[in-house]
């Protein structure tokens, strides 16, 4: 089994000969001989029985979540739902031969007539802003919002692809122009605590961890009380560098030298790929080595923040460490529980 280039966009809603909608959770996949193996999350499945469309028959679609990297004992798979062990933690994946699904929308703003009104009219001042500012970059809507399952208060949240070294510029471009729209950040009011404990608790990780990753989302709420969140991703993302490490670890070409705890490493570049999965380019001990993030928690990870008082630049770990063929060391997070964050958080 290798790693490949999917080549489709991420989070584009994918229609199993099932029925049932997914999301794609990152431009990749895995390929083993004539099958290929898709990350997904489940979104929607077929709602075909008689009482569930008398009480709602204009919804022939129920939520029926099943995200990729939350798999539990009660989960039970459907269709062509392929759960796959990747060092020791299950993630959903659907299983792809003889064409059995279909690309049901792109996620792009710019390509999809389905979404909703609230999502066009945001993204589309949202485009105009970030063209004024000359800034390079491509939006997109997520969820409900692309499939036209969302109620009207529905949260919104938007999906930025822009080159690697604009990430920056983005930002800060997407921060002033909802400032302009008189949005409010939730991260200034007390509502940072709230969403700082929620982190906290889905992902297992102490409230002070929780309030550093709250501090990093980009989320906004309108004048009219609407959640708005923003996940800014690379357009140039590097598949091969990815795609050298995941190799290993599929092959099981490595050596597993256990866990560490809050092991102090320095990150070549904090301009690395929010992708899925995440990567990182870090400095261990004074050797060049790779860090993985394979669950949703792990992405506002290894950045500095508004919560940073050091100056260092140093941060500590908290993963499976791995070593390759080549000698050289991989850091995988794995687990919800695992982290990297500046060392005094």
């Amino acid at each position: 089994m290798i790693y490949e280039t999917a080549g489709i966009k991420d989070f584009s809603s994918i229609l199993a000969e099932s029925g049932t909608i997914y999301h794609l959770r990152g431009d990749y996949l895995f390929k083993d001989g004539d099958i290929e193996y898709l990350p997904v999350n489940r979104s929607y499945s077929p709602v075909y029985t008689a009482d569930k469309l008398q009480t709602n028959p204009d919804a022939p679609y129920a939520k029926d979540r099943v995200l990729h990297d939350d798999i539990t004992l009660d989960t039970k798979t459907i269709g062509h739902e392929h759960l796959m062990t990747i060092l020791g933690k299950q993630f959903l994946f659907l299983t792809v031969c003889h064409n059995n699904y279909n690309v049901l929308f792109d996620p792009l703003l710019s390509e999809n007539s389905h979404i909703s009104a609230e999502a066009k009219r945001v993204g589309d001042v949202l485009s105009k802003s970030l063209l004024r500012k000359k800034v390079n970059a491509s939006i997109g809507v997520l969820g409900s919002h692309q499939t036209g399952m969302n109620g009207p208060e529905s949260d919104l949240d938007l999906v930025i692809w822009t080159p690697r070294y604009e990430r920056g510029d983005t930002i800060r471009a997407i921060r002033e122009t909802f400032t302009d729209l008189g949005y409010t950040n939730p991260n200034e009011t007390n509502r940072l605590g709230e969403f700082a404990t929620r982190i906290a608790n889905l992902g297992k990780l102490t409230i002070k961890t929780g309030e550093y990753l709250a501090s990093q989302r980009l989320r906004w709420i309108s004048p009219q009380g609407v959640h708005t969140s923003v996940q800014c991703f690379h357009s140039d993302y590097d598949h091969n560098a990815t795609k050298k490490t995941l190799d290993a670890i599929l092959m099981g070409s490595f050596e597993y030298l256990g866990q560490v705890e809050d092991q102090i490493i320095s990150i070549a570049d904090t301009s690395d790929p929010y992708n899925f999965p995440r990567r990182w380019d870090i400095d261990a001990s004074g050797s060049p080595a790779t860090a993985l993030g394979f669950d949703w928690v792990h992405q506002g990870m290894g950045v500095r923040s508004t919560l940073s008082k050091s100056k260092e630049g140093l941060f500590k770990i908290r993963a499976a460490r791995l070593r390759d063929e080549n000698a050289k060391d991989i850091f995988a997070l794995v687990n919800p529980g695992d982290y990297i964050v500046p060392i005094e958080i």
